[in-house]
């Protein structure tokens, strides 16, 4: 899956929704499908959609410091992994976009790939978020979990706040080709 869902009603070109506001999923048309589907099908080749949990022991927010913007990573307090509630969207193209090659009296009829994307849903900020950005993904709780999967209502609200911390971090992250497990350090303690 790729980050920034694609609905498959869309072009296949068109950038993704790297999020969807929990206040306006039921009804925006790029999420509706997924945010009502139960995630069930299982043939790759089939168009589905459907609701997934987006696993995480932290994000970033970038602050607003006067200076630029200063990356701070927010966490559960205790490091422990969490599920972000997601949205899924998977549909095969009519076309394959083959570029020049296609021209050539050798070239083969290829099928095309299945295009398969998602969004991590968003609400209001808790405490903790709030000073770095005016939304934040929604954390389920455990016991949310199995509820979101098989379609019930869960609230889209905020995390509570007890349960999380931020701090300041390396602004190596800015590059995602940094990946390495002292960028999680708090530059600050």
């Amino acid at each position: 899956l790729e980050w920034g869902l694609i609905p498959r009603w869309a072009d296949e070109s068109d950038k993704g929704h790297i999020n969807a506001r929990a206040e306006t999923v039921e009804e925006k048309p790029a999420f509706a499908d997924a945010y009502e589907a139960a995630a069930d099908a299982e043939d790759r080749d089939t168009p589905a959609s459907g609701r997934c949990l987006v696993p995480a022991d932290g994000f970033y927010e970038w602050a607003d410091t006067g200076d630029g913007k200063r990356p701070y990573r927010v966490a559960l307090e205790d490091d422990r992994p969490f599920a972000m509630a997601g949205l899924w969207e998977r549909w095969t193209p009519d076309t394959v976009q083959t570029g020049l090659g296609s021209f050539d009296d050798d070239a083969t009829e290829e099928e095309p790939d299945p295009v398969e994307t998602f969004t991590v849903v968003t609400t209001e900020p808790n405490e903790v978020v709030e000073p770095l950005h005016h939304r934040m993904a929604v954390v389920l709780s455990p016991e949310e979990e199995s509820a979101w999967l098989e379609g019930e209502d869960v609230a889209l609200d905020p995390a509570p706040a007890g349960e999380f911390r931020a701090y300041p971090v390396s602004t190596a992250v800015n590059d995602p080709s940094n990946d390495r497990p002292e960028l999680l350090r708090d530059v600050e303690g």
